[in-house]
């Protein structure tokens, strides 16, 4: 992409952003969402800010949440194929794989809940989508994800 696309890519996603923000009052900073969900990369990588930018911000977090809920996943239900979650899996106890198993849940429910935003066309949810899925990034994925990757780096580095 060049420069001046992007210059202008990301100039156009600042407004919509905030057009959005202003349109659907959800409490989040650009900054914030940013540096949790890679939102800048991510309109990067797609080249276009959409016509429906909601669903493209609403489908980033989920993708995001969703990756993450996939490696988890694995360390609760290793694949007997694959040695690295096989090792990975048994560094957490019954407790840990509870906390890790409600994180998942969560995922899914958020997964969930912004498809039936997307299938019913509920516009008055979108904001408070938003808002509940950067709160549960703060409070609970992130931390939850430092840990179990302090876990496994540390593993690895033996």
């Amino acid at each position: 992409m060049k420069m001046v696309d992007k210059e202008k890519t990301l100039k156009e996603l600042n407004e919509e952003f905030h057009k959005l923000k202003s349109k659907i009052g959800f409490k989040a900073e650009f900054e914030d969402l940013d540096k949790a969900f890679s939102i800048k990369n991510h309109v990067l990588k797609e080249g276009y800010v959409s016509d429906n930018f909601s669903a493209q911000l609403r489908g980033r977090i989920i993708e995001y949440f969703n990756s993450g809920a996939s490696y988890l996943h694995g360390l609760l239900l290793p694949n007997t194929q694959n040695i690295v979650n096989m090792n990975e899996s048994k560094l957490f106890d019954q407790e840990n794989k509870k906390i890790i198993g409600q994180v998942v849940g969560k995922c899914m429910y958020l997964s969930s809940k912004n498809t039936l935003i997307n299938i019913e066309g509920k516009k008055d949810e979108e904001g408070k989508f938003i808002d509940e899925a950067f709160s549960f990034y703060k409070k609970e994925f992130n931390p939850e994800m430092v840990k179990v990757m302090l876990k496994v780096k540390d593993y690895w580095s033996k």
